[in-house]
């Protein structure tokens, strides 16, 4: 065995609970986006705290909505936790989980006109493709309204 293999056993992370099924899916989905090995490390590391954080409340996959997602970052943060605890850090994680429809899709504000539509819409994009930190999206959105705001005559919504 030679020091790359033995670097690769170390990385190896368990995940249990469950979300311990998307462990080697979420390696994969990562891998293939090239993110570096430690990147992806850390991911995993994630995921495995999450699970256990689901399994000391007794929550399923199902159940992680977005508010459930907020209520893990709060308390991490509560006791210290500053890595990985923030909306741009989960988002690749998440992302994978809601593109396999392992769980929720992130909760949007109802939207009533069509600017809310589309700033609803973007803001998914946002941080779910792009995995963008809260204050950037909150950033762009507030650009994004100011120019639909801005334009001539209605906005219709394509259907």
């Amino acid at each position: 065995m030679d020091a790359e293999d033995v670097g690769r056993r170390r990385r190896r992370i368990v995940v249990q609970g469950p979300l311990a099924p998307f462990a080697d899916g979420l390696r994969e989905d990562l891998a293939g986006q090239g993110f570096s090995p430690d990147t992806i490390v850390d991911h995993v590391h994630r995921l495995a705290d999450l699970s256990r954080w689901l399994v000391e409340r007794g929550l399923v996959t199902g159940e992680l909505t977005s508010m459930v997602v907020r209520e893990f970052q709060q308390e991490r943060r509560s006791v210290g936790v500053r890595a990985g605890s923030s909306e741009r850090a989960l988002a690749p994680m998440l992302g994978y989980l809601r593109r396999l429809g392992a769980v929720p899709p992130p909760a949007a504000m109802a939207a009533v006109t069509p600017v809310d539509v589309l700033l609803s819409e973007y803001r998914r994009y946002l941080e779910d493709e792009r995995g963008l930190a809260a204050g950037t999206v909150k950033h762009y959105l507030r650009c994004a309204r100011t120019f639909l705001t801005g334009l001539p005559g209605p906005l219709e919504t394509v259907g």
